[in-house]
């Protein structure tokens, strides 16, 4: 059965070999990870080089292997068109992130004052737990996190106890740096064997890990992918967490065929 990272190619190593003038034969996927490499590609103008099936990823590197002049001409090129092209465009993209945070800044300002009346005293609020939640969604998209923390384990103490609140509260210690209370309340809501925002927590822990350099990021990061193989962001994490550790290929890539 084919997994659900199948396919996955490379990002740096792709420029890498583009910039060395190597050519790269790609196969788009369905998801943002299988299509890094078609992206690469696209963008530096090679989009010969990118399959859509797998027998047309076959018949493209069977055909490039013997095409001696447009090898030579792709060695000759690659780095060129990869240097050119906005893949490389640091000026251009720094531009594009400036542009990107001043919209950011100007949506907060935009609903700053309903951060500013929030009224801490209010009691009734923690009854409320629709407008509980609003309100600490607010303070997290502000980055407010002690006063999300506070407010959160002020509604805890008037009895409110439902699952969104006890993550908002773990994910506003986590923001803060204090990992290992992050990891102490991720652990224990696991331990509960709680459903709702059981897979929250199982990615929270395992980002916690990471951070702390907990040996065991790599095996959370396996345990939340497996549980929820439709995120193929947890295997690229999972992938992460063991190229941080000292492992052979063979541990790595159970099962796969190495060249020797």
């Amino acid at each position: 059965m084919r997994s659900i990272h199948f396919p996955y190619p490379g990002g740096g190593t792709t420029c890498d070999a583009l910039y060395m003038g190597v050519p790269v034969v790609t196969l788009s996927g369905e998801t943002l990870g299988s299509r890094f490499g078609a992206s690469l590609l696209v963008n530096i103008g090679a989009e010969a080089l990118v399959a859509h099936t797998e027998e047309e990823y076959i018949s493209l590197a069977v055909s490039l292997a013997g095409d001696r002049q447009t090898l030579d001409a792709l060695h000759t090129g690659l780095r060129g068109m990869l240097a050119q092209s906005p893949v490389m465009d640091a000026a251009g993209y720094g531009a594009a992130v400036g542009a990107a945070y001043e919209q950011v800044w100007s949506i907060y300002e935009q609903h700053g004052e309903q951060l500013k009346s929030i009224d801490d005293h209010d009691d009734s609020i923690y009854k409320d737990s629709k407008a509980l939640r609003g309100r600490l969604f607010a303070l997290l998209r502000a980055e407010q996190y002690a006063a999300a923390q506070e407010l959160a384990e002020n509604a805890m103490a008037h009895g409110a106890a439902e699952d969104m609140l006890r993550y908002l509260h773990t994910y506003a210690i986590e923001r803060q740096g204090d990992l290992p209370r992050a990891m102490a309340l991720a652990e224990a809501y696991l331990k509960t064997g709680g459903n709702a925002l059981r897979h929250e927590f199982m990615r929270l822990r395992a980002a916690v890990a990471y951070r702390m350099g907990d040996v065991r990021a790599a095996e959370y990061y396996r345990c939340a992918y497996e549980e929820e193989p439709s995120d193929p962001a947890l295997y690229s994490s999972f992938l992460l967490a063991k190229n941080a550790q000292d492992v052979d290929d063979e541990e790595l890539f159970p099962g796969a065929l190495y060249l020797r």
